[in-house]
């Protein structure tokens, strides 16, 4: 950050030195989009959240255990 005076007031400015900040823009324009998507559509982010905890499912240990044996395709017989 540098302090710039304008006007007898310090100002606070963000100082990149030309340097380009890709990520910085991209995190930027993915928060707008979901504050976007929240006040538009009316998304509620717990109930997503929570519909991809019950979407993820994961293998059993009999799968597991089929898939390291090197069974055809990962699974024996």
């Amino acid at each position: 950050l540098v302090e710039k005076w304008e006007k007898g007031k310090m100002r606070l400015l963000w100082d990149n030195k030309k340097r380009r900040n890709e990520a910085l823009d991209c995190l930027v324009y993915a928060y707008a989009a979901l504050r976007v998507s929240v006040q538009r559509w009316q998304l509620d982010l717990a109930v997503l959240a929570k519909s991809r905890e019950e979407e993820t499912t994961r293998p059993t240990l009999k799968e597991l255990a089929a898939k390291l044996s090197g069974g055809v395709n990962g699974y024996s017989r």
